[in-house]
């Protein structure tokens, strides 16, 4: 198991991109395409238990938002190589560069009903989240952030952070810009824009698979990603604190070692 959590070459081909925004029923999506048996989807919870992936994560965020070297066919191939599918974030906000580095891909745009509604969701659950640990940031916080295995963590809440900047009105208008982008962006045969409330017929047909015989999963409301986010936030509190701890314990060490290795000369010296 440890292996997988390290970057691997491509061993199944990249089938499906979802470039829904956050609250758009991504999650339902991931389910679903497991369901279906594009199994290992790569979504944010993926990318967050797969830390040895950070590095390669570093460099297409600073390719897209620093001017720093491009991606490669070979690197996103390196970094995705165990799924067949990529949703929520990181497919949205790398969705240019993943439909062009894999052509042969499929794409899916979940939408809501209106930006209305994706806001209320987003406010309650993402938005919430982001501005307690993200817009006044404790002391604490930000440590957390500093002992994080990959520094520019913050930099997947591109759009949460914006959420918080500039809240409602601003925050809906990413959403409209967003989806627009992308149907522009795509071709039409590649692309399906859906709600995930039309369910399995729709997305079966766009994918060539048959219709499962159950009914279509629905994870993650409000409540559920509430207690996930606390959940979260729990362990990198534990994971801070193990490092503090051992950091500590290293320093202990090094000091009694050299005590110890110091200890004649001291004597002979009078210290």
């Amino acid at each position: 198991m440890a292996d997988e959590k390290k970057p691997v070459k491509r061993v199944v081909p990249m089938e499906v991109l979802v470039l829904g925004v956050s609250r758009t029923g991504t999650s339902s999506t991931r389910e679903a395409l497991k369901i279906l048996g594009f199994r290992d989807v790569y979504d944010y919870d993926y990318m967050t238990w797969h830390w040895g992936h950070a590095e390669l994560w570093s460099k297409a965020i600073r390719a897209k938002w620093e001017g720093g070297p491009p991606m490669t066919r070979d690197d996103w191939d390196t970094l995705l190589g165990r799924c067949r599918a990529v949703v929520d974030n990181p497919a949205n906000l790398f969705g240019k560069e993943l439909s062009e580095v894999y052509p042969e891909a499929k794409i899916v745009l979940n939408v809501r009903d209106n930006a209305d509604q994706w806001w209320k969701s987003f406010s309650a659950t993402i938005f919430k989240n982001v501005s307690q640990h993200y817009k006044n940031p404790s002391y604490l916080t930000r440590y957390i952030h500093h002992v994080n295995p990959m520094p520019e963590w913050h930099k997947w809440d591109d759009l949460n952070m914006l959420m918080v900047k500039y809240g409602a009105t601003q925050g809906k208008h990413y959403y409209d810009e967003h989806n627009e982008r992308v149907k522009k962006e795509v071709p039409t045969d590649r692309l399906l824009v859906w709600n995930v409330k039309q369910g399995w017929g729709p997305l079966c047909k766009h994918l060539e698979r048959d219709v499962p015989d159950q009914d279509f999963p629905h994870v993650y409301e409000t409540k559920d990603y509430q207690d996930k986010a606390q959940y979260v936030w729990r362990l990198l509190y534990w994971m801070a604190f193990w490092h503090t701890f051992w950091s500590g314990v290293f320093v202990a060490g090094v000091g009694a070692i050299l005590y110890f290795m110091t200890l004649p000369v001291r004597r002979v010296i009078g210290i």
